[in-house]
């Protein structure tokens, strides 16, 4: 066991040689460690487990070394406020939390994280597996401005995020982005007969990916869920939302082969109103149930998602309680192989939407990249969907955080809006210059991408970033413009600016901003 002294950290932004790059493509971006915290190194699960025990602490960062950390039935208590659980490398695959097995009925109430009342904990790069109940569970409260960055959840029995009601109402604030939550495993069917959870595992579906309620103010952003199943295609949902939550926002998710994908409110119960939400630019693919759902909802609005590939998918809508036809709830510009169904509902607004039904799916294999495995970018502009939508105040961006420019495409992505710019929380990190990431990855086909920085210094002042070739004839304009201080990526696509795709070899990525220029380089590979 190794113990550091106070750290404030700007060196702690380079602590990762390489970003990470999630399953569905995007670039993570680097969680440095905060600045003043405590920071206790940890590289086995004997020295782990006694920093916890010894070292639980506000302002307190546990730093974990590559390694399987194995709890068994041990839970970890997070009882103090500012506490980071952050895996070094950067890369939440090696850095791994298990406990004591999905299928181990001996622990059905089994936590692998519980948070105590505390005030804005956070994981980074780090998997959390392998729970029997809950991988982390807000178990008394207030908990808030929660964040989970970078975290894999995979094979948790009943769900990797749990929020009840009772502590989580009176504690706004959480984000979960580019986390994985994946399940290679399906319940059984008769997992919890004579246990203690008999009667409450509804046949082996009692699991989702996160089950919150009671909210306010939660951020879900940039996400991977796949195959959150039950034993029968009655799983929850990915992402499942309700009881008095109010003031969400799921956007530029990726769903693939879950039972459902999003539920807000609960089927099962008229007391579970869910308000103020916005469902946007999400790619699904839908499982064996509904790709989104809504059950006595107020003012939630399902604009420019995909919902495309083997299966059809709905969209269900159900309020029988609430009274009256002013719910507020919207449906628009949204792609569906499949429908909008309305179960004993006053119908919402569904304006301009377009459904491909099972006699037209021939169609979603010409207009999209790969709809069967979840890459639902548009890949002609002669598609249906380019420049059909219509303009909605609150999309700004695709999919892929890229600018929505001119008449809106109907889905998730935006044909040919050319970079793909994915604007970072500005706290992630502090610059003492502007920098060019290298290329990731490099040598590549088909694209690449870069990550880079403006200090506050440099905002407001020129700055562009462009592609050359070695002998500095200009092939692409990635980005230009007045800069603006933050940590930002790129993508390029191995295309000119005319949109012709350039020969293999060796170019040059060039950035300019405030009087400073950086370059790296790449290879583009056919």
């Amino acid at each position: 066991m190794k113990t550091l002294i106070c750290i404030s950290i700007l060196l702690a932004a380079s602590l990762y040689s390489e970003a990470y790059v999630t399953y569905d493509g995007k670039q993570v971006p680097p969680f440095p460690i905060p600045a003043g915290s405590t920071v206790y190194r940890c590289s086995t699960f004997v020295s782990f487990y006694l920093n916890l025990r010894n070292h639980m602490q506000p302002n307190t960062v546990f730093l974990l070394a590559d390694a399987t950390y194995d709890f068994g039935t041990i839970s970890i208590n997070i009882t103090a406020d500012n506490v980071a659980l952050i895996g070094e490398s950067g890369d939440p695959s090696k850095v791994i939390l298990v406990s004591n097995g999905f299928e181990n009925n001996n622990s059905v109430d089994q936590e692998s994280i519980k948070l105590s009342g505390v005030h804005r904990p956070v994981f980074a790069n780090i998997t959390i597996s392998e729970c029997r109940c809950n991988a982390v569970k807000y178990s008394s409260g207030p908990n808030s401005d929660v964040l989970f960055h970078n975290v894999r959840f995979i094979n948790n029995g009943e769900r990797s995020i749990k929020g009840p009601r009772t502590v989580v109402e009176l504690a706004p604030g959480c984000t979960i982005r580019y986390c994985h939550f994946e399940n290679t495993k399906i319940p059984s069917s008769d997992r919890c007969t004579g246990q203690l959870c008999d009667g409450e595992d509804d046949g082996g579906n009692y699991i989702a990916g996160m089950d919150i309620m009671g909210y306010d103010q939660i951020a879900i952003h940039d996400n991977v869920f796949l195959n959150i199943k039950g034993a029968s295609g009655g799983g929850r949902a990915g992402v499942f939302l309700w009881t008095g939550g109010k003031n969400s926002w799921t956007m530029r998710n990726t769903f693939i082969g879950c039972d459902r994908s999003i539920a807000h409110g609960n089927y099962s119960s008229s007391s579970t109103s869910d308000s103020n939400a916005y469902i946007m630019n999400n790619f699904i693919v839908p499982g064996a149930g509904n790709a989104i759902e809504l059950y006595w909802t107020r003012n939630v609005r399902i604009f420019n998602n995909t919902l495309c590939g083997p299966n059809t998918g709905s969209i269900i809508y159900q309020n029988a309680s609430l009274g009256g036809s002013n719910l507020g709830c919207e449906i628009k510009n949204n792609l569906i192989y499949g429908s909008i169904a309305n179960l004993n509902a006053t119908p919402p607004d569904t304006l301009n939407n377009l459904i491909v039904t099972r006699s037209q799916s021939a169609l979603l294999s010409r207009w999209l990249v790969d709809n069967a495995n979840g890459d639902l970018h548009i890949k002609s502009d002669t598609c249906r969907p380019v420049n059909r939508g219509i303009s909605l105040p609150e999309v700004t961006v695709d999919w892929d955080n890229a600018p929505r420019t001119g008449t809106l495409d109907i889905g998730a992505d935006e044909f040919g809006n050319g970079s793909l710019i994915q604007s970072f929380d500005p706290r992630l990190t502090n610059l003492d210059d502007v920098y060019l990431s290298p290329a990731q990855p490099n040598p590549f086909n088909p694209h690449t991408l870069v990550q880079y920085g403006i200090t506050n210094a440099g905002s407001g002042k020129p700055f562009e970033c462009a592609v050359f070739s070695t002998s500095g004839k200009l092939i692409r304009m990635l980005k230009r413009g007045a800069a603006i201080a933050g940590n930002y990526a790129l993508q390029w696509d191995a295309k000119d600016d005319n949109g012709v795709q350039v020969a293999s070899g060796a170019y040059v990525i060039k950035l300019v901003a405030g009087g400073k220029s950086v370059t790296t380089n790449v290879v583009f590979m056919k």
